[in-house]
């Protein structure tokens, strides 16, 4: 069902010269985002990046709750200026016993621009934070620049840095 909502909302979005709000769509709070089927108007380039989109936003939750980058590993470049700075965020939760519980609500997906091995994606992401202790999440919406790269070794597009903006 989640697929089909997803394609649905893909194929309008794609329609949209501008902005992001044909692709938005709601994640049930008890998941992380699934696997994107690929619609009839992406390429398998924009396919697979959506792929790498969504294992990462859920492997987030993971690493979140747990205090670990090792679930997002496989999405990341580990050499990445992206990868030390998510490493250092938990490390300094970590150094403050501080998990958290990080629940994608919604999201968006804007623009894929791929040039050679290379390629950034827009998102708008709305995400539920609840600090370890807290009486209720907080939820905030972002615009998200993703930058990845395709790494032939790995077989699969990593990301290597993200942007975000608050909306």
């Amino acid at each position: 069902m989640l697929g089909m909502i997803v394609i649905s909302a893909l194929l309008i979005w794609r329609g949209q010269p501008t902005g992001l709000t044909g692709a938005e769509h709601a994640v049930p709070p008890a998941q992380a985002p699934l696997a994107v089927a690929t619609p009839p108007s992406l390429s398998a380039d924009e396919a697979a990046i959506l792929d790498t989109l969504t294992h990462y936003q859920r492997a987030e939750s993971e690493a979140a709750a747990g205090l670990t980058i090792a679930p997002i590993i496989p999405y990341i470049d580990p050499n990445s200026p992206f990868a030390q700075r998510r490493l250092a965020q938990l490390a300094e939760r970590q150094r403050r016993n501080a998990p958290h519980r990080s629940i994608l609500v919604r999201w968006a997906v804007g623009p894929i621009t791929i040039v050679g091995t290379s390629a950034t994606v827009v998102t708008q992401e709305t995400w539920s934070n609840q600090e370890a202790g807290a009486v209720a999440p907080e939820q905030a919406t972002v615009r998200v620049t993703y930058t990845l790269r395709w790494e032939a070794a790995a077989g699969r597009w990593l990301i290597v840095a993200s942007e975000q903006m608050g909306v």
